[in-house]
């Protein structure tokens, strides 16, 4: 399929949505704040790890990244609010 007939097809999907459903207005879109983001940014962090290493990471070796990985896993779970 080349792209012209992908533009097409695409265009086609968005003109028969009767329902509204692929639409996207500027008030859905929700800001965060700083502190907010990089919460987010660290436990992404940590999931990556998990995901490479399929453990939680520990603060009992040697290697400083996992160390601070573990105690920024270790405020979040502390924080009922995080």
């Amino acid at each position: 399929m080349d792209d012209a007939t992908r533009k097409n097809k695409l265009q086609e999907i968005f003109d028969s949505d009767s329902l509204g459903l692929l639409e996207v207005s500027e008030t859905q879109q929700q800001t965060r704040s700083s502190g907010e983001s990089k919460l987010i940014e660290q436990f992404c962090e940590l999931t990556l790890f998990y995901e490479d290493n399929q453990r939680l990471p520990s603060g009992d070796g040697g290697n400083i990244h996992e160390f601070t990985l573990a105690s920024r896993l270790e405020g979040i779970l502390r924080d009922p609010k995080k």
